[in-house]
């Protein structure tokens, strides 16, 4: 083989990794570059390249807080995963570091990529989520009416920080770049307020004609008062506009509370549960552990 180069991806490249991500068997499920506004949105988004060949590429985007999600990561089909691994990830793991980003995660069921990850680049399982999909566009209840349902402004931001901290293992918190992220990129983000004061919010995605509930959340003040209800109510109405056929979502295999809310919405579970791993990075120059 060729020597091979690693470099970060530039505008010229997507072709190449769409066309990889179509056809190769092993590319990471949560790679989401099909729309052109999220191109090149993460970083690092490193490739690896041999003889003018695309061989792989991993790409990793600001998660919650200090913590990156590894978002995307592919690789031709006669590639090792060992080598393409050895290649791409300790690179990865330095430009993280140098962002203080202190751990990176990885959500997903790909057996490939969660084996080395575990037995040999020192990441371990946090939790496990599991995916629900509702097929019709029913609201079964709405919620607590007296709840106004907004669009989200910046100067949320910290009251969404505040929210998230009060209702999350440090895991799954956002950080304010975060939600200015999601506020630029996402079709739909909502706060809900009570007598003017922000009690939770909800923002989702749309990939063709599936949306998805990426975040549900309600200050543990208010919980069970029909926030949730309200919030999810409201943005089944925001995908009947469209041209929805499915809402999908994600949620904690031990979140016994947000499970029974969806199964009165018509959720259902469906697949594999996905794995949850995390590897602290503590600034230096990581290597893999059997090197």
């Amino acid at each position: 083989m060729d020597s091979i180069t690693v470099r970060e991806a530039t505008v010229a490249d997507r072709p190449a990794v769409m066309r990889l991500a179509r056809q190769a068997a092993r590319v990471h499920s949560r790679l989401e570059i099909g729309n052109g506004s999220d191109w090149l949105d993460g970083y690092p988004f490193l490739l690896a390249v041999a003889g003018g060949r695309l061989l792989g590429f991993i790409l990793c985007t600001m998660y919650h807080s200090h913590r990156a999600l590894l978002r995307g990561v592919g690789l031709v089909d006669d590639w090792p995963i060992k080598v393409c691994l050895e290649t791409l990830l300790p690179p990865t793991l330095d430009r993280l570091c140098s962002q203080e980003v202190t751990s990176l995660i990885y959500i997903g069921n790909d057996r490939w990529l969660t084996d080395p990850l575990l037995r040999v680049w020192g990441f371990s399982v946090r939790n496990s989520v599991v995916t629900y999909t509702k097929r019709d566009l029913s609201i079964p209840a709405w919620g607590n009416r007296r709840v106004r349902v907004r669009p989200v402004h910046p100067d949320d931001f910290p009251a969404l920080v505040a929210l998230d901290e009060a209702a999350f293992d440090p895991l799954w918190r956002n950080a304010s770049q975060t939600f200015a992220h999601v506020l630029k990129s996402r079709p739909y983000f909502v706060v809900a307020e009570l007598g003017g004061q922000v009690v939770g919010y909800l923002f989702s995605s749309l990939q063709g004609e599936t949306g998805h509930l990426s975040r549900v959340a309600v200050h543990p003040d208010h919980q069970g008062c029909g926030i949730g209800t309200r919030l999810v109510a409201e943005a089944i109405e925001f995908f009947r506009a469209g041209e929805v056929k499915a809402i999908t979502l994600n949620t904690q295999k031990d979140n016994a509370a947000s499970q029974c809310l969806y199964r009165r919405f018509g959720f259902r579970p469906v697949g594999e549960e996905a794995l949850v791993l995390e590897r602290g990075l503590r600034g230096e120059r990581v290597e893999c552990l059997d090197s």
